[in-house]
């Protein structure tokens, strides 16, 4: 049987991984007030982290040879929408993945309508669906 997914990606431009880290990581201080500067910039205010990955890297071949390795979605449909796109700057890439029933996994990102990113440091790429055969 399988199982629908959807990941969504953004391109970010970081001094370094450290800033990167800081940028995507939920501060867990207030109970009441979870949350990350990153899921306020995006419109979401909290997810599953465990479904989130953010990388930094040096160079412009390197986001490309990590997003033609991604394993959930349709790699050549991402790097052409990058592709299309252009890289600029952009030295991180972060991404969501959710999936429906499998216990609530993020699955917000199945109706998610992505805000405008009034920021220079992050991009939003796409939402990128798939099925996971089990």
């Amino acid at each position: 049987m399988a199982k629908q997914f959807i990941t969504a990606i953004w391109l970010g431009k970081f001094n370094s991984s450290a800033e990167l880290r800081e940028y995507v990581a939920f501060n867990y201080e207030n109970e009441d007030d979870v949350s990350s500067k990153f899921a306020n910039d995006i419109g979401l205010p909290y997810f599953d982290e465990d479904f989130m990955e953010s990388v930094f890297y040096n160079s412009q071949p390197e986001i490309l040879d990590y997003l033609g390795r991604r394993s959930f979605v349709d790699n050549k449909e991402v790097l052409s929408k990058v592709t299309s796109m252009g890289l600029g700057d952009n030295n991180s890439v972060i991404s969501i993945t959710g999936f429906k029933d499998r216990g609530l996994v993020n699955e917000e990102l199945f109706d998610y309508q992505p805000v405008q990113i009034e920021k220079d440091y992050l991009v939003f790429v796409g939402l990128f669906r798939g099925e996971e055969h089990t």
